[in-house]
């Protein structure tokens, strides 16, 4: 009887100790399946980004915008009938524009490789998952929009249009040049400093 009942404890201790392994091995394959079509994912993305980024050679004007980074949480920056807007496109909303300027024409080949420099780095970025949009950016070619973004430098992030599908995109050292142009350009305020979340 006591034989009995060891090689039952036995057996199940064996069987144990196989479902843990076997479990573990799923987990594993899991984790490598999700791997590969993550940074099949991440290519793919890049490979679009650079496609897309050799249209702004024909881009013959930009539009800077100051944004309110609270989205309209603010209250008393929630957005009126008659004030402009900014998409925030991955959240599906919008925010109110605080102000607006256009880049002097022979600064565009500037703005033009410091874009093309921020949304084609292959580096791995660091955004965390928020977005405080301050800085609101607009390139054309007449009167058709060749890129469309909100950005972030808190959350270190923006957004890109995957051919109407819109995700965000860490911020790397690669947006330094459009970094400075933008904070140069369009300064942020004292005020918008103080306001923003510590």
């Amino acid at each position: 009887m006591k034989n009995a009942l060891l090689i039952l404890l036995f057996a199940a201790s064996a069987l144990a100790q196989d479902a843990a392994k076997i479990e573990k091995r799923i987990d594993e394959i899991r984790y490598q399946a999700f791997s590969k079509r993550y940074e099949a994912n991440s290519k793919a993305d890049r490979e679009y980004r650079a496609a897309i980024a050799t249209t702004l050679q024909f881009a013959d004007r930009a539009e800077v915008y100051l944004l309110d980074f609270s989205i309209g949480k603010d209250f008393a920056y929630k957005p009126k009938d008659e004030d402009k807007v900014f998409p925030i496109r991955p959240y599906k909303s919008e925010t109110k524009i605080l102000k607006t300027a256009t880049v002097p024409a022979k600064e565009l080949p500037a703005w033009r490789a410091a874009v093309t420099k921020m949304v084609t780095s292959d580096k791995e970025g660091g955004g965390a998952f928020c977005h405080y949009p301050i800085h609101g950016l607009r390139i054309y070619a007449g009167t058709k929009l060749l890129f469309e973004t909100s950005i972030c430098w808190a959350c270190r992030n923006y957004y890109f249009d995957y051919d109407g599908q819109h995700e965000w995109v860490s911020l790397t050292d690669d947006s330094d040049d459009l970094s400075k142009l933008l904070h140069d350009f369009m300064p942020i305020p004292e005020a918008e400093m103080k306001r923003f979340p510590k």
